[in-house]
């Protein structure tokens, strides 16, 4: 999900449904968003270096986040975000939206209402074929994505994502 596409209420849906407290969206939110603007100007529910400086011992990181553990440094972001919801969160300005061919499971459920048969839905329909629209998407499941034009991006390569994990000792080095 990328972070510069949330609206407090889809976070707030995104939270609640991963039964943390969804009535917290906006300031945390806020939060994310003063962590990563260049400025000292705090957001109503937000914090800065003020704050950090004299909570936490550190001041605001005043730039994009750079990797999604970052994220408990930020006033409200608790551990138990991280664990659930923590991977979820995409911080490049690559693309400005949510990609349904991409998304995991989990991260459907910004979206106000929707139901997990519909998500399954999904999940089965793009291993067919690449959803290209709003409107196919809709068709296929019967929620109205076509409340949610601007946010949805739609990538249809094959583009395939790996995780990999590696373990070495000190001694042998490798290239990729």
């Amino acid at each position: 999900i990328n972070v510069f596409a949330l609206t407090p209420e889809l976070f707030r849906n995104l939270l609640e449904h991963n039964e943390l407290p969804g009535r917290e969206a906006a300031g945390l939110l806020d939060c994310i968003y003063d962590w990563m603007d260049p400025d000292e100007l705090t957001r109503p529910n937000g914090a800065e270096s003020r704050y950090y400086e004299k909570e936490r011992g550190y001041p605001s990181g005043n730039r994009i986040v750079d990797s999604n553990e970052q994220l408990v440094l930020i006033k409200g972001f608790t551990r138990e975000h991280y664990k659930k919801i923590g991977r979820l969160f995409d911080f490049t300005l690559e693309n400005q939206g949510f990609n349904p061919n991409t998304m995991p499971k989990e991260a459907f459920y910004i979206f106000p209402g929707i139901r997990p048969d519909k998500v399954q839905t999904i999940l089965n329909k793009r291993l067919e074929q690449s959803f290209t629209g709003a409107a196919g998407i809709t068709l296929a499941t019967g929620y109205n994505f076509n409340n949610y034009p601007q946010k949805l991006q739609f990538f249809t390569s094959n583009t395939t994502y790996v995780k990999i994990r590696v373990q070495m000792n000190q001694e042998r080095y490798f290239y990729i």
